[in-house]
């Protein structure tokens, strides 16, 4: 993940986020610079590529915001297959 304003890397996709009722994925989890969990809402995604996925800036990364993101974020949710 890469970051449009500073051209930084912001780290890696490692999981995505789920809203199981709506059957869309509302966020993913990055890892990377950061020993704690950071993740990225959808919508905040302005490109998606093979090679990179681009964001506006690095403020886009945030914690996660309820227990589900957390489990997600930790690897204790994950999707089968």
């Amino acid at each position: 993940m890469i970051s449009r304003a500073s051209a930084e890397r912001i780290g890696d996709l490692k999981h995505v986020v789920v809203d199981p009722a709506e059957r869309r994925i509302t966020a993913i989890h990055v890892a990377g610079r950061r020993a704690r969990a950071r993740l990225v809402d959808w919508g905040a995604i302005v490109g998606f590529g093979p090679d990179a996925i681009v964001v506006d800036d690095d403020a886009a990364a945030r914690e996660p915001a309820d227990e589900r993101e957390r489990a997600v974020a930790s690897g204790h949710l994950d999707l089968e297959g």
